[in-house]
């Protein structure tokens, strides 16, 4: 079949086409391919493939499969807890504090880079309180420098004499592999450089002897977790002079010689570090010397490439030199490598080092052998930290970085044995020519838990991958499907094959075999894992690089599998779409109609994208002038505009909402800056906004209509055999169980009134909707029960006065002090305990004044009462509750991969500690034993804190010493009930420290305003009169809503002549479908009726609470046994508890949140959202004006369009999801889960996405394809499709309501034309208009149903089918658009009219009722007329049998439902009360005229 488009003829040699069939497609064709490539087929298009029900199916299948073999159960949600834990760790880790504390994000030059590895990076590797993350054996450190040369300018060669010889430094790709720093080693520097001490923890001594248990006293006598030594007689050292040392001559030798070796390793000055020291008979001599690669002559160990020496001066009587083990920074391509730093990042050439880390355990416990096995051991044991900081701070001082830097990664694996995941922190500093260092971090995962190294151990040489399961074989199974079922099409097709969604399947289809190839590869080289399934006897043997194989493996494997995920989702969209090939429109004819509404909008969407395309070309032209002239005006002094490629991000994103650069442009160009984002903005936003906004109300225009064509011919396709035969089994079912109606049976059975007769003037409307809707008294009511902005005031003044305090912390390796640590700024379990007894006693006893009078009791002034912030009262003596829940801590399984790592064998279990000898902390038991009680269900174990600040204070000081919070803890709580008698409101406030077990610390401190009800206020006999009108209210529209439906469903049960129970069931469900889904506002009425009624049962269950019916304050402070009988409150303990009862109820009530006691529901917000249902239902009565009916049209004809539109949409927008949960689920909490990922693509969608550079650091590749193709198909396409649905309706709904207007005007002038002289005073125009303003004069020239009501008010409201807000006002000289393109035989209708206007009694009629009949017969002519037309063109297409008497039994149908249409509205024109001579009239011959035509199309039909 050909398809449709420019017909093209060959003519002598040369195609001459019809241009007058070319569509806008085919301009942008030529454009692209030249004239001759105009027409739409070119390419013949001879069959087409159709897409059925089964094939989606199978599609979804697909779906599912793909989701499955990509995300396994809540990975990418454990490896997000892990990433943000340890991101935390390293983000917020300080190297300076002297000025600004300064972080990772701060470092920007050098030196900041020295000190962030000396007191930043141990504190991260080496904490003492990181109880979760745990670093693996050590820390790689890979290191790029630059080669120098010459400066080749002989003005500046007095200044700089070298240069570096590629001016860029190391040329690396923005990629977050590992590959973007291999390549281009022509311009680095291979030399060895500087000289450092090794410590022997760093050795591979201290790996032989950590590795193993069976240690010798012989190895430990000669190791030294510091500087190893060595000694050389009758020799000086050769350097400068540092200082010296006399020491005490009395002392053996052996003290001596170790006293000064301690303080030659301990010695700095001016940065310059002791290398070696020459004893004298009396003292010692510390040097720092220059070294030589030659060895002195009996060395104390072996030597190689890389060791250096210090000079020596020989023969020197009476005087031993004593040197430290030292080395040289020598390259990769020099010296051999091995063990666990066998190669650098991303298998590099470059200078390799690493820092082994030991945990203080098995520090300790080398220790401790030594002194075993001798009486002198090392005295104190050395932190695992500070060993740590001695290595990196002689590497620093030994010139690890210097001028020559170019790139350095610094990168180690932690171990979460919680989550079984296996963490990569990947941190990188760039070094440019200008001295200025750009930074960078990405974190990379792999999951190993206990049951993959099961089926590894049970099949090492397995072919599938842990974990294989009937979903992923279904997935490779449909893989296969699509690609030999895609290659046999190609090769059956050709060139007919191609097409635009033919390609995206295709992509799709590549992506998938690459998936499933980079997960089988991934398998096949992770070896780290394997690792761990081997003999448990064996020595666990793991390097760096094997798990960094198996990281990049998994995060390519990620890779790809997100970018699988668009198009994945984007292919379903072809299923939902009866189009394929949307460039051959006959083409379209012969696919399967699955959701014909959809074919509209993927139309528009394939006809916009080209035009939007070459629109984006042409812009990119003029945005890269703009990025031009942005780098060169602003780039020298704004950073983000520095070189073109990060000016093009910087503009990019400053379009779709990122401000910061805007920022950053006015403080530096106040004037220039303001005019460029001016111009930028105007002409980007605004111009590519609405010309994308026009090209897509056009394509939408284009695909209406040709939809429009092809329904008028297409009906019941025979290529879709399952849905063919599924239409035929239903058809016999009905048969069969004798159900004979129809679901359009339905529809005339009965009427509901989703609008107001009445025609509203403006006082009166204005009146109604302020005095008699619950709307307003229900917000008048909830304003009085909940004090929003009273207490929205004292909320924050509380949190305000929690978090300002701050508490001081010490860094150990720097020693300076932190004073500005706060409650936002607690990372660790430490910090916690120092916020408790510094910053927390604080806000409790210096908030205040301290001669505030409110710090006693008024009624008992001998009481001491607690205020924070002058006004806010703590409620009792002991008021503030601090509570403790532990978990039992259990050893890890011996086949774990925990049991193989030398970390903590415990972890946290899963059952709550219940006794105080369970906690394996003595110090933490002996607390608990001292000032907390017993353990309670509720809150655990609870300590209550005193009022007096004598006794709190010491108390929270002895609990920060002891460590109440160890590694068992899971949660902490701090709660009190503070009141403020300005607004007599109480308040519950909780302080929550969840300790996570991925290391984290999910802090939050929660207040909840508590209005109890006063009922000797004044305000209460308004809130119950309020009540009552809202039960009044509530239960009259209730009952009004239940009537219209009763009335509905008895008409339908009565029109489809249901006798037994399951008929009746299925015609309710059916009418209930037809009459209440949409009629929107009926359902409005039901939500906000039952949502008030819940409002109201949770309001009355807070109301009738014990606490809220009795409580009072009491003479004293102290609860009385009266006060306990009758409420409860026996302590301060039992208090706090009902008053946290009481903000769940109320929280319940505000919210219905799934916290709340009584219910595990997900959070409704019933109170919040009934607001908006009681106000969508004003809508109702704003349509009594014409403008507000035309919208209100507008938006319910469209909401079959609007609902097609958003099922497309949300097909899309799950590709998107998907994608960003894949790739960036790990690193970001924007994309942590899949709420969030849909969260926040519509922030990126409104502009208010802010996290760019996270995005863009996690994965630049996938960020790029992902932003740009987000915002160009949601923003500019999508959003404009909306606004073109909403268009059509309302220019549609327009034009009807100004046709009914122009036909008012047309009879009001018929009408003074009839009676000449008779015209209106002045005075009389006024009287009209005013009654017009007051809403008491209805127009003469009203819809004939309204006058028919106003006659007969009592007539059912089933008689009044024109009332139907969904159908559009009927007009007899108006035509819908199906209609407008048919041609018909008028002359053939005008004189079957025209004879029976002879008729005698004609004349006899009024105006009003003939130029009804007129208008009804030409009604029923067409569509009579289109009915047999479209039957003669199924008999010509030769449709089955049974297609055709389907099409018959739709005519009857419509026949039956026309003729009671019409005859109702004749009933209501002649003004006859009988129905029969209603349906007599219509049908009769005198009046109507329909016995010629069309009773011949009736017989033809």
């Amino acid at each position: 079949m050909k398809s449709k488009g420019a017909s093209k003829t060959k003519t002598g040699g040369r195609l001459d086409y019809n241009w007058d069939c070319l569509s806008r497609d085919d301009i942008y064709r030529q454009r692209v391919f030249g004239t001759e490539s105009g027409a739409n087929n070119f390419i013949q298009t001879d069959d087409k493939k159709q897409r059925s029900v089964l094939s989606m199916i199978i599609y979804i299948v697909l779906i599912l499969s793909a989701m499955n073999f990509v995300w396994k159960g809540g990975v990418i949600e454990s490896k997000f807890v892990v990433t943000r834990a340890v991101l935390q760790w390293v983000s917020n880790r300080k190297f300076d504090l002297m000025l600004t504390p300064e972080a990772f994000a701060d470092i920007d030059d050098l030196d900041d880079v020295k000190d962030w590895l000396r007191f930043a990076l141990p504190a991260i590797i080496a904490s003492p309180v990181q109880q979760a993350n745990f670093p693996l054996f050590g820390v790689r450190f890979s290191l790029r420098n630059v080669l120098d040369t010459n400066n080749s300018e002989p003005r500046f060669q007095s200044l700089a004499k070298v240069t570096w010889k590629d001016k860029a430094g190391i040329r690396t790709s923005a990629a977050a592999t590992a590959s973007s720093f291999t390549g281009g080693y022509q311009n680095d520097d291979t030399e060895s450089f500087g000289a450092y001490r090794e410590y022997g923890f760093n050795s591979e001594q201290a790996q032989r002897l950590f590795s193993r248990d069976n240690t010798t006293a012989e190895e430990l006598q000669n190791f030294s977790l510091g500087l190893q030594w060595c000694s050389a007689p009758i020799s000086t050292c050769d350097g400068e002079l540092l200082t010296d040392y006399f020491y005490d001559r009395s002392q053996a030798s052996s003290a001596v010689v170790d006293d000064c070796n301690l303080k030659c390793e301990q010695m700095q000055r001016q940065n310059r570090l002791c290398h070696c020291w020459t004893l004298t008979t009396t003292h010692c001599n510390f040097y720092h010397v220059l070294v030589s690669t030659p060895p002195v002559e009996t060395p104390c160990w072996n030597h190689s490439s890389v060791n250096v020496y210090p000079t020596l001066i020989e023969s020197t009587n009476g005087r031993t030199s004593y040197f430290p083990l030292m080395k040289r920074f020598v390259h990769t391509s020099n010296r051999p490598l091995g063990g666990f730093f066998a190669e650098a990042y991303g298998s590099t050439q470059g200078f390799l080092q690493g820092v082994h880390y030991w945990t203080q355990e098995q520090v300790d416990g080398i220790i401790a052998l030594k002194q075993n096995f001798s009486n002198s051991g090392d005295g104190d044991s050395p932190s695992s930290q500070g060993l740590m900081f001695k290595q990196l701070n002689d590497w620093i001082l030994g010139g690890f970085l210097g001028p020559k830097t170019g790139y350095l990664v610094v990168d180690w694996m932690n171990w979460n044995p919680n989550h079984d995941v296996v963490s990569w922190v990947v941190l990188k500093f760039k070094v440019d020519a200008s001295g200025l260092v750009s930074t960078g971090r990405s974190i990379n995962h792999l999951v190993i838990p206990q049951k993959d190294l099961d089926l590894i151990r049970e099949d090492p040489n397995s072919i599938f991958w842990p974990g294989f399961n009937v979903w992923h074989g279904l997935y490779i199974l449909l893989v296969a499907y699509y690609f030999f079922k895609e290659v046999y099409e190609l090769i059956t097709t050709g060139l007919r094959y191609f097409s635009f969604w033919q390609l995206m399947l295709d992509i799709g289809v590549l992506l998938h075999m690459s998936v499933i190839g980079l997960r089988y590869y991934h398998h096949s080289i992770s070896n780290f894992t394997k690792t761990f399934a081997t003999d448990l006897d064996s020595t666990l043997a793991l390097d760096l690089p094997s798990f960094e194989n198996e990281a990049v493996a998994w995060s390519n494997f990620l890779l790809a599998s997100c970018f699988m995920m668009v198009f994945l989702f984007g292919g379903l969209v072809q299923y939902l779409s009866p189009l394929d090939d949307l460039e051959g429109d006959v083409a379209m004819w012969m696919a399967g109609d699955l959701f014909p509404r959809i074919s509209v909008l993927v139309d528009t969407v394939s006809r916009s994208i080209t035009p939007v395309f070459f629109l984006v070309i042409i812009l990119c032209d003029v945005f890269f002038a703009f990025v031009i002239w942005c780098n060169l005006l602003f780039g020298k002094t704004v950073r983000d505009f520095s070189n073109i490629q990060v000016t093009a991000i910087s503009l990019t994103e400053m379009l779709f909402g990122r401000l910061d650069v805007v920022e950053d442009l006015r403080l530096s160009f106040p004037i220039t800056g303001f005019f460029f984002y001016l111009v930028f903005m105007v002409l980007f936003f605004f111009i590519l906004q609405y010309l994308s906004r026009a090209i897509v109300l056009t394509s939408f225009d284009d695909a209406t209509r040709s939809f429009e064509e092809r329904q008028r011919t297409k009906k019941l396709l025979a290529g879709d055999q399952l849905a063919s035969f599924f239409k035929q089994q239903v058809a016999w079912a009905k048969k069969v169980l004798g159900l004979n109606f129809r679901a359009r049976d339905l529809k005339t059975a009965g009427g509901m009134e989703p609008y107001p007769t009445q025609k509203w003037g403006l006082i009166p409307f204005t009146g109604f909707c302020a005095l008699a809707q619950p709307g307003a008294i229900y917000v008048i009511f909830i304003s009085m029960v909940l004090w929003v902005p009273e207490g929205h005031d004292v909320v924050q003044s509380l949190t305000e006065a929690l978090k300002r305090p701050t508490f001081s912390k010490v860094n150990p390796l720097s020693r300076e002090i932190d004073l500005d640590m706060d409650f936002d700024r607690i990372e660790t379990r430490e910090d916690v305990l120092r916020w408790l007894a510094v910053s927390f006693s604080k806000a409790l006893y210096n908030s205040s004044s301290s001669d505030n009078v409110l710090g006693n009791y008024a009624a008992s002034p001998q009481y001491k009462q607690v205020v924070i912030n002058d006004w806010n009262i703590l409620l009792g003596q002991r008021p503030v509750r601090l509570s403790l829940q532990y978990d039992h801590i259990v050893p890890v399984s011996n086949l774990s991969v925990t049991a193989r790592l030398p970390v903590a064998q415990l972890i946290r279990g899963d059952s709550l500690v219940k006794e105080r000898t369970e906690l394996k902390d003595l110090r933490a038991q002996e607390v608990l034993q001292k000032y907390c009680g017993n353990y309670t269900e509720e809150m655990g174990f609870s300590c209550m804190l005193s009022v007096d600040p004598e006794v709190t204070i010491p108390a929270l000081l002895d609990m920060r010493l002891k460590g109440i919070a160890t590694n068992q803890t899971s949660k902490m709580t701090l709660d009190f009930v503070s009141y403020n008698g300005n607004i007599d409101m109480f308040f519950y406030v909780c302080i929550n420290f969840d300790f996570t077990t991925s290391g984290y610390i999910d802090k939050e401190i929660k207040i909840f305003p508590i209005k109890l009800p006063d009922m000797t206020s004044a305000f209460f006999p308004i809130r119950l009169i309020l009540e009552i009108l809202i039960i009044a209210f509530t239960v009259g529209r209730l009952a009004k809503c239940m009537r219209a439906v009763y009335c509905v469903l008895l008409a339908g049960i009565k029109k489809g002549k249901a006798g037994t129970f399951g008929h009746r069931l299925f015609v309710a469900f059916q009418v209930l479908v037809f009459h209440i889904v949409q009629h929107p506002f009926i359902v409005f009425d039901f939500l906000s009726g039952i949502s008030t009624v819940l409002t109201l049962v949770m309001w009355y269950s807070f109301v009738l609470l014990d606490l809220t019916q009795s409580f009072y304050f009491a003479e004293s402070p102290e609860w009385t046994p009266a006060q306990c009988a009758e409420t409860g409150l026996c302590s301060d303990y039992t208090a706090i508890s009902k008053f946290a009862q009481a903000s769940q109820q109320m929280r319940f009530f505000t919210q219905a949140s799934g916290e709340a006691y009584l219910t595990n529901l997900p959070r409704l917000q019933i109170c919040a959202a009934n607001t908006i249902f009681l106000f969508l239902c004003y809508q109702k009565y704003l349509s009594a004006f014409p403008t507000g009916r035309v919208i209100a049209r507008a938006m319910l004809n469209g909401l079959a369009d609007i609902l097609c539109f958003f099922v497309v949409m949300v097909v899309l927008l799950l590709g998107y999801v998907a994608m960003g949960h894949t790739i960036f689920g790990t690193i970001m909490v924007d994309f942590s889960t899949l709420g969030y990922s849909v969260i926040t693509c519509f922030q990126m969608f409104l502009g208010t996405f802010r996290s760019f550079a996270e995005m863009r650091q996690a994965n630049s590749i996938a960020y790029y394809f992902y932003w740009y193709t987000y915002m160009v198909l949601f923003r500019y396409v999508l959003v404009n499709m909306f606004f073109a649905i909403i268009a059509k309706h309302f220019q549609k709904e327009d034009k009807a309501v100004e046709e009914q207007r122009l036909e008012r005007a047309a009879q009001q002038a018929q009408q003074a034309q009839q009676v000449p002289g008779e015209s209106q005073s002045m005075l009389e125009q006024i009287k009209v208009a005013l009654k017009t303003l007051l809403g008491m004069w209805t127009p003469a020239s009203q819809d004939p149903n309204e006058k028919a009501l106003e006659e007969d008010p009592d007539a059912p409201l089933e008689n009044f089918e024109d009332l139907d807000p969904v159908a559009s006002p009927k007009s007899p000289k108006r035509l819908d658009a199906s209609q407008s393109d048919v041609s018909m035989d008028t002359t053939e209708m005008d004189d079957s009219i025209a004879d029976d206007l002879m008729e005698p009694n004609w004349r006899f009629l009024p105006d009003e009722t003939r130029l009804w009949a007129v208008d009804t017969a030409k009604e029923i002519f067409r569509f009579i007329h289109e009915k047999s037309r479209l039957r003669e063109e199924l008999e010509k297409h030769n449709k089955e049998q049974f297609d055709i008497d389907h099409v018959q039994e739709e005519a009857e149908t419509a026949i039956q439902e026309k003729a009671f249409e019409l005859g109702k509205k004749a009933e209501k024109v002649t003004g006859l009360t009988e129905k029969s001579l209603g349906e007599a009239t219509i049908r009769g011959i005198s009046v109507h005229g329909t016995t010629k035509g069309p009773t011949k199309k009736c017989r033809s039909l």
